[in-house]
């Protein structure tokens, strides 16, 4: 398709190349004045529109770059410590009005949603923690999100209760559930948010305590740092995309909190 020229005035000339007019009576118009864009004070009256109709259509298909966040966990112990990444999920399907549907080409619950300027995946793998790496690859894959888009949410015991930290490559650090998507995905290159769980006090009790939930005094801590966690791959999406955190989530980033959501453990899960 030839390119049309739009006069906005004597001394501006818009070039806009391969754009195909939808609007019944632009097509209309242009079928019915082919000599239209060769004449300034034909087409003048209609410069306008048209260059807002060439703005609308171009900013509606735009392809939105697809981003996933992972929360691992056990799926059946969702309260537990193990489990928070799963938890920050879930406040953040509840603050975006999205559903989890169970998804067996996934292994996990999916959900996914075009926001204003991504498109986002979240999931929750219904594996058990040690093998949760192949239902992150099936999903990545489902879905065509690249690794560099993926971020984990997992506990982290070498942090104190309701401190976060990201890192974006690196060891598994002692967690099967990093190690499994690791070795799934063959590269480390993988951003994580960590959440602190804090340690017991012998090595001996972390597999039991892992797998405990919450005490009612750690309860507020785990809940800020779960908002925390969201604000931080608001701000990294942010950085990447040239966005602020506000834009990516809808969140206000100076209150450094997911406002007005439920505060329960149980996330939107359709079966």
């Amino acid at each position: 398709m030839k390119p049309v020229q739009i006069f906005r005035s004597n001394s501006s000339v818009f070039q806009i190349r391969h754009f195909y007019v939808k609007n019944y009576r632009l097509r209309e118009f242009l079928s019915s004045n082919s000599n239209w864009s060769n004449d300034p004070h034909h087409c003048l009256w209609f410069c306008s529109r048209c260059y807002q109709a060439v703005r609308k259509y171009s900013m509606e298909n735009k392809q939105k770059e697809t981003f996933m966040i992972a929360g691992l966990g056990n799926h059946d112990l969702p309260g537990t410590r193990h489990s928070v990444g799963m938890q920050l999920v879930n406040k953040l399907a509840r603050f975006l009005t999205m559903d989890l549907k169970k998804n067996r080409d996934c292994l996990g619950f999916v959900g996914e949603k075009s926001l204003s300027h991504i498109h986002l995946v979240l999931l929750k793998p219904k594996q058990a923690m040690n093998i949760n790496g192949a239902s992150v690859l099936k999903t990545a894959k489902k879905h065509n999100v690249p690794v560099a888009n993926i971020y984990l949410v997992h506990d982290d015991l070498d942090r104190k209760v309701g401190k976060v930290g990201l890192k974006e490559k690196g060891s598994a650090g002692g967690h099967n559930g990093v190690k499994s998507v690791i070795q799934s995905f063959r590269t480390d290159s993988i951003v994580r948010v960590r959440i602190g769980i804090d340690r017991p006090a012998s090595i001996d009790m972390v597999s039991d305590y892992v797998l405990q939930k919450f005490r009612s005094e750690e309860r507020a801590g785990i809940d800020d740092a779960i908002d925390q966690g969201i604000l931080k791959i608001a701000q990294h999406i942010g950085a990447r995309t040239g966005l602020s955190a506000a834009q990516i989530f809808q969140i206000i980033e100076d209150s450094d909190k997911i406002e007005n959501c439920d505060k329960s453990n149980e996330g939107s899960e359709v079966t």
